[in-house]
Order: structure tokens, then C-alpha cells, then sequence
């Protein structure tokens, strides 16, 4: 009961949606289609992922494969609104990551000494806040993953034409140098 908070939040419901559809929420789809669906581990993952997406209040659409975009941004706000309600304000920050290290270091250096220390360095040395998750890295990934699908689908048609080719390649040179 005594915890604090840190409740990050985009600027709208609707920017959080669409990040969503342009990142995490397309990796269901992606990771259920073979080569990846043959494997234990990306099945639980889709288990997983349906799961996580009703839970929020956005289930994935069957004909689009990812959440609905009205859906996410109701899931976003209802979550914000419940957090803002249940969580007493003494103990609560809503977070930007827009913001950077100074309102988070405010929040967060009751803690200890060390961290405090810490925070102080980094906010005076003007340390950029990480963004490991950018839209760009993530499309960027999901390619990979796609590319990945393609050449798996694609290796048993190119590996028969090249047997084919390969087996006319002999009988069709022997032809052209004794004729």
C-alpha cells in the first residue's frame, strides 16, 4: 500500500494506439505464421499474446491479426483513469519519457543516497534519456522476422528449380557439344 508509482502514459490514447499498431501489436501476427509456428515456443507466445490483448480490452481481430485501433485507445485510456484512481496522488507519477531524467529523479531519489547521487550526475551531465524501443527499431525487426518467413517459404521452390536445373544441365550440354 506504501509503494510508489511511476504510471508512464504517450500524450493521447490515440498516439499509443497507433505505436502499437506499428510495433508490438503486429508481432503476434508475424510470430504465428510459420517457420515460427512449428516451434513450442512461439505458440505459448501467441497464447500469451492473445491473452494479454483481451486482458486490456483489445482482442486481436481475426481478419486483421492485431488489435483494433478504437479498441487500444479505450484500453489506454480506461487503464490510465483506473491507475489515477486507485493509486493514492502522494504516491503516484504520471511519466512522460518525453519528460527525461528530472521529474523522474525528483520522484524516484527518496530512495537512497545512491541513487540520488546518481540521478544528480546524470541530470547535470545531461545524460539523453535511453530509447531502446524506437518505432524505427522495431519495424526494422519485425522486416527481419518477415524476411525470415519469405526464405522460409521460398528455400523448398528454389531448392527443386535448382535440382531441376541441375539435372538438365548435363544432358542438354552432352547434347549441344556432340550434335
Amino acid at each position: 500500500p506504501e509503494a510508489s508509482v511511476i504510471l508512464t502514459v504517450r500524450s493521447s490514447g490515440e498516439e499509443w494506439a497507433t505505436s502499437v499498431l506499428a510495433t508490438i501489436g503486429r508481432m503476434g501476427n508475424i510470430l504465428s505464421r510459420p517457420p515460427y509456428s512449428f516451434l513450442p515456443f512461439f505458440h505459448s507466445f501467441k497464447v500469451m499474446n492473445d491473452w494479454m490483448w483481451e486482458e486490456i480490452g483489445a482482442p486481436i481481430d481475426p481478419e486483421l491479426g492485431t488489435p483494433r485501433h478504437e479498441q487500444l485507445v479505450r484500453a489506454h485510456d480506461a487503464w490510465t483513469e483506473r491507475v489515477k484512481k486507485d493509486v493514492p496522488a502522494s504516491h503516484l507519477m504520471v511519466y512522460n519519457v518525453k519528460e527525461g531524467w528530472d521529474p523522474l529523479c525528483h520522484f524516484i531519489t527518496p530512495i537512497s543516497h545512491n541513487v540520488a547521487m546518481k540521478c544528480a550526475d546524470m541530470v547535470h551531465d545531461g545524460v539523453e534519456f535511453p530509447r531502446l524501443n524506437d518505432a524505427t527499431s522495431m519495424q526494422v525487426f519485425m522486416f527481419g522476422l518477415q524476411a525470415i518467413t519469405l526464405l522460409t517459404l521460398a528455400a523448398p521452390l528454389l531448392l527443386v528449380w535448382w535440382l531441376v536445373k541441375l539435372a538438365r544441365t548435363p544432358a542438354e550440354g552432352f547434347k549441344t557439344k556432340h550434335a
